[in-house]
């Protein structure tokens, strides 16, 4: 079965369900849902089917899941349950080192600039490979199972993959890490200077060169997938 014609056979049965009461208001004010059965009953449905979607799409055309019989796996293999995690997009207030940076970029007249990597825990490649059932939503077929083979959100290893993977990429752009704050790298050659606070899929870049900007988006973008 296709993520495609799974999109419409889940559509119509979520187009039956009963939906609650809309309420207006920001995303602070927005419930997040528990669970699947939960979004799809939530006045946004459509916004978390939306994302959950792309998020499916993301794992197969990224090679994130690989679908197999399950008598393939591993004997010592676990097989493993997900589960659907919603929360409302935030902004970065709050980060100390993003405030940090934001003052740096202020007594230095630095440019800020900011950009998302596209699916970033999915980007890298597990070691360990783990098994997983089918996605709530998106069924797997009878006999079948997904073998996981980059990262994935809620394995315990997903975050230090992904901390190797982008450490390992900013440093080949000439980025050194600062000694107090890992996820702060700079940049400084040429009389270019720029500072990239890394928080997850979040990119923000302050620099004193909108020409190396576009050079180090152009570069996040051709490595991972990256809006701005």
């Amino acid at each position: 079965m296709t993520i495609t014609s799974t999109r419409v056979i889940v559509r119509e049965t979520i187009l039956q369900t009963p939906v609650l009461p809309r309420r207006s208001g920001t995303s602070k004010d927005v419930q997040a849902p528990k669970s699947y059965s939960q979004a799809v009953r939530s006045p946004q449905r459509e916004e978390w089917l939306e994302g959950m979607y792309q998020e499916v799409e993301a794992m197969f055309s990224k090679g994130v899941l690989v679908m197999i019989d399950e008598k393939e796996m591993p004997s010592e293999a676990n097989l493993l349950s997900t589960m659907w995690r919603h929360r409302p997009k935030t902004n970065l207030e709050g980060i100390v080192t993003f405030r940090v940076v934001v003052a740096v970029a202020a007594t230095l007249h630095l440019t800020l600039y900011q950009g998302d990597i596209d699916i970033a825990y999915l980007n890298p490649y597990l070691k360990i490979k783990q098994y997983v059932r089918g996605i709530p939503g998106f069924p797997c077929p009878k006999g079948k199972v997904y073998r996981v083979d980059h990262a994935l959100y809620g394995l315990h290893q997903s975050g230090a993959e992904w901390f190797e993977e982008v450490d390992k990429f900013l440093k080949t752009l000439g980025y050194t890490s600062t000694e107090t704050e890992p996820c702060l790298y700079v940049y400084y050659k040429d009389g270019v200077l720029a500072l990239i606070p890394l928080y997850v899929d979040d990119v923000v870049l302050a620099a004193n060169s909108e020409d190396y900007k576009a050079t180090v988006f152009a570069a996040f973008d051709a490595k991972y997938g990256f809006k701005d």
